[in-house]
This record gives structure tokens, C-alpha cells and sequence, in this order.
């Protein structure tokens, strides 16, 4: 009544003939998963893989998408095909549609164009700019191929249904021209009529030449969609069935008789039957409003904050708007912004660096030995050390972080001892000084503005470019919004997570440069206050704690309006230390603020 026809009627006519093998597996194990696994898919052929689930079906499809280590022989199209990530597969012509589209498959706070568009950045971007006018294509070809039913390519994909975000998923891989797709349960948790659409798309791919394999734990999908299904028991192919002689009591005997389960066919059916009631689809929520807008409503309301903050200390000091008194709050910004910038990488990836104070209290320690003599050669030497020990930090970080997996929490407050440590050995007390060249490198003005400070503020702008439009933001918004859905994507997790934390440390160093041409000495005490200055400045700025949500623009604003306010309470002689107390109550009032937020969007959806 739902669809309008007899569901009998409802599966695509299965394939009348079969082209060449597509791809060969020979001998494929796993251990602990699947051993000794030999079969192979014809181009315009769907094989399914059926039996009990947790019997090593999708295992096997993952670790032919290089999401498990295996041992064996793959061959696609008579070429070797072994996927040690899914990097490797996407590129030879494998993708892979995961069971779990809230945690693999999909970026839910991000719109339906980013979702589509990220695993293809690679091949559309060039020079790391994506090309807005085919982005916006190939999402509204995918939209109406799909039939994806939203106000927009822009509206965030948690706000989907159930069977539109899935609908997203399997948009995203028809864009390219896969050889092999992997399917994981396609029709989970989506409505009838979307289940029917989708049986017939899959089926078009592989008439298109594809060959496809289904792993799906509902046995009248897997017989009505398969030409052939492959009977797994305990990590074995125990039966060959094709699909026209296929029926629920053979798939489901199969199983058993291979001695591999301990109840009876009754409990079998009943567990995989337990397994394929769908959930109940998501609620579709409002259109996300204009991108644009709901991308920066954040910051403009913190530049609103700043305006009043500074029109509030004007009527207590005249001073404030004087020439002098904003030339001193861009020199303080300057490097506070630098540094939050490199936070700001980490924090939207879920993160922290905690070392960037003390890395910034070392580079003024080393450069007050290097940069004391006249010439440019202390300079240069005093910038070279400081590049080189902000990199080495950060690959320190990056090291215990991604390849140790040590919290970044407790890495980086080991390296914070660490590098402070160095500072003190280095400089034991404040002292030194350093050139007249070295200050006129780094203290030059345009006017009443330090160059330094245009000149970050021109870098910001380049850098929110690129998080906007190019393959630096997509990346780094996947990997904060889900590992696992990036992962799945042919992400290279690892690497934007290492990379993120050695741009830090080099934003630091950078830093530490500025703060050591402002104080004109080594002072192994001057970063103590950018740590907690850096990570205010990331979170008043509407970066999100949690990951994957952010802008630089707001990172810049959020450093503007720390530095207005430590000016602020500086004119109104509040003590030093209950600055630190302001510092931190207005870094717990943004997270809490957030977090409100966002606690009431789940309980709405």
C-alpha cells in the first residue's frame, strides 16, 4: 500500500549475462576474522554475501577496502589489487558504502555539497582550490539522480531523513566511475519506497560494467538483489548459490549444516530477522539558512562584542582610542593570533596543544643568544632555530599523539614540561638583548601599525580562503567531524592530524619571534600566558571543542577580543592575576555556551 505495487514485484531483473571477471580473490585470510577465501565477481554481476551475520562477511569487505589487515591474492581487472588503506582502493577503482552511515558514512554537521564532493577534492582541486562551478554541479546531478530530497546542496545532512542521508552516501561514489562497488547493508533504516530506489540504482551500476558485492543482513534483499550468493559460516564460504535457486531455508541451512552455530534454523532466521528491522528514520529538520550567513553569524556578533567592549572602556579612559594605545594592542595581538591559528588546526580536529607557551618562552631564550650581534646573519639564524625547534615540537606531539595514540591532553603536557625545561637550561633567567636589526625586522610599522600584525592579519585571510574553498578545509572539517567517516573516504587521517600539530609548533615559534622583538630580550617566563590565551582565543572565536566546526576569521576575531580586553582591564588597573581569573571564565562561558547550543539541537532532532 506504502509503494503502490506487490513487493513481490519490487527487485530489478537480475543480470542476463555476466562480463569478465572484474575482480579475483584467491586464498584471503584474516586472522581472527576470515580464512582461506577464494571467489571472484564478473563486470555487470552482483554477489551477495549471505549467512548469519558476525560470520565474516563484512569483514571481508572491509579488509578489501583496507580497513583490515589480510593476506592473499586480489586482482582487479588481472592486476594485483592489494588496498593497504582506502586511499589506495578509491584510486585503483574500488569505493566502499559502509553499514554505519552516522558513524563511516557520512559528516553530519556539514552540508550535502561537502559530503559529495570530499573524496573527489584530490582530482577537482587544483593548486588546493576547489572548483565552486563543478562542485555545485556534480552535487545537483547527484541530487536529482538520487532524487535527494532538501531545500539545497547546502543544507547540513543531519537535518535529512533517514533515507536522504543515505541517499547522500551513495551519491557521493557515483560521481566517479568505480570498478568495484562494496555495499554494507544499503537499505538500512530507510523507508520502502526508498529501499526500491535504491535496488534500482544499484542494479544500473552494475549494468553500467561494475561489479558490485552486497553484504546485507536482510535475506529477502540479498535474494532478490543477487545473481549469485556466497554462504559464509565462522569466516568461510561454505555454499555457492545462485540467486534465481536462492531461498531463506537454503541460505540459513547452509549455515548451519556447516556446523558452525549452536541453535537451530528457527533461532538463526530469527537473529538475522532481529537484525534487519530498521530504525526509525531521522526527522527531517529546517533548511540550514544561507551558507554564508550561518557560517559567520558567529564572528559578526563577536565583532559586535568587540565594538561595545571598546566603547564601554572609552567612556572610562580616554586613552583607549588614541593612536598609541591601538598601535599597543595590535603588537599585543600580533603574536597571540599567530599562535591561536595553529590551535585553532588543532582544536577543530578534537584537539589541544598545550606546549605553544613554553615553546614560545624557548625561540626568545635561543634568540636572544643568536640574534644579539648586528647583521642579518643573526636574523636568519635566530629564524632558522626557531622554525626548527617549533617543527621538532610539533613532530614530538604528533609522534605520541598519532602514531603512540596518547591522548593529546597528556602528550602535550608532557612536551609543555619538556620544552619549558629546555627554556630554563637555555635562559635561566630573563636576560640578553638582542639586535637593532633583529627589532627592525620584526618591529616595523605602516603608520601607527605594526607590519607584523597586517601581515597576519592578511594571512588569516588566506588561510580562511582555503578553509572555505580549498582541499585544507574540507580535510581538516572531515577529520574533526569523524575519523571514521574520513578514514572511509580515503582520508589520510594520520597525516592531517601529524601535520596539524607541526603547523602549530611552527605558528608558536613564529610567535615566540614577535614576542622577543616586543620584550627585546630572552625571557624563559614570556609564553606562560599564551597557552590559555591561545585556547580562549580558538573557543570565544566559535570553534567548536568538540571538533569539525569553526572559522579562522573567528579565531581572528576571538584574539582581538582577548587582546581588547587584557587592554581594557590593563586602563582600568585590574591586577595581573585577576586577569588570569577573566582569561578563564570567559574561556569556560564560550564552551558552556556551545555546549548549550548544542545539547538543545540534539534534544530538537
Amino acid at each position: 500500500m506504502m509503494v503502490g505495487r506487490d513487493l513481490a514485484l519490487a527487485y530489478p531483473p537480475r543480470a542476463q549475462a555476466v562480463g569478465a571477471e572484474r575482480l579475483k580473490v584467491e586464498a584471503l585470510s584474516s586472522p581472527g576474522l576470515f580464512s582461506h577465501l577464494s571467489f571472484s565477481v564478473g563486470a555487470g554481476e552482483i554477489v551477495g554475501f549471505g549467512g548469519i551475520q558476525g560470520n565474516g562477511q563484512a569483514d571481508v569487505a572491509r579488509a578489501l577496502y583496507g580497513l583490515a589487515p589480510c593476506a592473499g591474492s586480489v586482482m582487479l581487472d588481472g592486476n594485483p589489487a592489494r588496498f593497504k588503506s582506502p586511499a589506495h582502493a578509491i584510486k585503483a577503482g574500488l569505493v566502499y558504502i559502509p553499514g554505519d552511515r552516522h558513524r563511516e558514512g557520512l559528516f553530519m554537521p556539514h552540508s550535502i555539497r561537502e559530503n559529495l564532493s570530499v573524496p573527489h577534492l584530490a582530482e577537482w582541486a587544483g593548486l588546493g582550490r576547489i572548483p565552486a562551478p563543478r562542485e555545485r554541479r556534480e552535487t545537483r546531478d547527484a541530487m536529482s539522480r538520487f532524487t535527494i530530497k532538501a531545500s539545497s546542496g547546502e543544507q547540513a545532512v543531519r537535518a535529512l531523513s533517514g533515507g536522504n542521508q543515505q541517499k547522500v552516501v551513495l551519491g557521493r561514489w557515483t560521481v566517479g566511475n568505480p570498478k568495484v562497488y562494496v555495499f554494507e547493508d544499503p537499505t538500512r533504516g530507510v523507508d520502502v519506497a526508498t529501499k526500491l530506489e535504491i535496488y534500482r540504482r544499484i542494479r544500473a551500476l552494475a549494468e553500467t560494467g561494475a561489479a558490485v558485492i552486497l553484504v546485507a543482513s536482510d535475506l529477502l534483499e540479498l535474494i532478490g538483489l543477487s545473481d549469485r550468493i556466497l554462504v559464509f559460516s565462522k569466516g568461510r564460504i561454505v555454499d555457492e548459490i545462485a540467486g534465481a535457486d536462492a531461498t531463506e531455508e537454503r541460505i540459513v541451512g547452509s549455515a548451519v549444516e556447516a556446523g558452525q552455530t549452536h541453535g537451530d534454523p528457527q533461532a538463526a532466521t530469527q537473529m538475522i530477522g532481529d537484525a534487519t528491522t530498521p530504525s526509525a528514520p531521522a526527522t527531517t529538520g529546517s533548511a540550514a539558512g544561507s551558507g554564508l550567513l550561518s557560517r559567520y553569524i558567529g564572528p559578526l556578533l563577536l565583532l559586535l562584542l568587540i565594538a561595545l567592549l571598546g566603547l564601554a572602556t572609552t567612556r572610562y579612559s580616554d586613552f583607549f582610542l588614541t593612536s598609541r594605545n591601538l598601535s599597543n594592542i595590535a603588537a599585543q595581538v600580533a603574536p597571540l593570533a599567530l599562535v591561536a591559528l595553529g590551535q585553532f588546526c588543532v582544536v577543530v580536529l578534537g584537539g589541544i596543544d598545550l606546549s605553544v607557551g613554553p615553546l614560545i618562552s624557548l625561540v626568545t631564550a635561543m634568540a636572544s643568544f643568536l640574534a644579539a650581534t648586528e647583521g642579518g646573519a643573526g636574523v636568519v639564524a635566530a629564524i632558522g632555530a626557531a622554525l626548527a625547534a617549533g617543527a621538532a615540537t610539533g613532530l614530538v606531539n604528533a609522534f605520541l599523539i598519532v602514531r603512540l595514540k596518547i591522548p593529546d591532553l597528556v602528550a602535550t603536557l608532557a612536551t609543555y614540561s619538556l620544552v619549558f625545561g629546555l627554556a630554563l637550561i637555555v635562559r635561566p633567567s630573563p636576560g640578553g638583548l638582542v639586535s637593532d636589526d633583529f627589532l627592525d625586522f620584526f618591529e616595523t610599522s605602516l603608520g601607527p601599525m605594526p607590519v607584523a600584525a597586517l601581515a597576519i592579519v592578511f594571512f588569516y585571510i588566506a588561510f580562511e580562503y582555503l578553509m572555505l574553498r580549498g582541499r585544507l578545509g574540507q580535510r581538516l572539517y572531515a577529520v574533526g567531524s569523524s575519523s571514521e567517516a574520513s578514514l572511509a573516504v580515503g582520508i589520510r587521517t594520520s597525516w592531517i592530524r601529524g601535520a596539524a600539530y607541526v603547523f602549530c609548533g611552527i605558528c608558536a615559534a613564529m610567535a615566540g619571534l614577535i614576542v622577543t622583538a616586543r620584550i627585546g630580550s630572552g625571557d624563559p617566563q614570556a609564553g606562560s600566558i599564551f597557552t590559555l590565551a591561545s585556547v580562549t582565543a580558538v573557543v570565544v572565536g566559535g570553534v567548536s571543542v568538540f571538533g569539525g566546526r569553526g572559522t579562522a576569521i573567528g579565531v581572528l576575531l576571538g584574539a582581538v577580543a582577548v587582546g581588547v580586553m587584557q587592554n581594557a582591564l590593563n586602563l582600568m588597573q585590574v591586577s595581573a592575576y585577576y586577569q588570569y581569573i577573566w582569561t578563564g571564565g570567559l574561556t569556560l562561558l564560550a564552551v558552556a555556551g556551545y555546549s548549550l547550543r548544542l545539547s538543545r539541537k540534539r534534544k530538537r532532532s
